[in-house]
């Protein structure tokens, strides 16, 4: 799928912030109810922050990439600030 220079880590790079949307698997909205635009908004921000960790994590060198205990920390607060939307 990817070729010359892009691959996944450019590719999503690249699409964000504005086509985080465009790049999400569309299979999983099958079993959702159709989204406001708030609730769209907030999932789109929850995805972005998702895809700049994983591209945080997928850095070339491995000295770039953040630590595990990092990692958690930033995985339970993007979760936690998309939990905190739904109450």
């Amino acid at each position: 799928m990817f070729r010359d220079s892009l691959g996944l880590h450019k590719y999503t790079k690249d699409a964000l912030p504005d086509k985080a949307m465009e790049i999400v698997d569309s299979t999983i909205w099958l079993h959702e109810e159709p989204m406001d635009n708030i609730t769209r908004s907030r999932v789109q921000e929850c995805l972005i922050s998702v895809f700049r960790l994983g591209l945080s994590c997928s850095q070339q060198q491995p000295r770039e990439r953040p630590s595990i205990r990092d990692i958690a920390v930033e995985m339970h607060a993007i979760r936690d600030a998309f939990l905190m939307f739904g109450s």
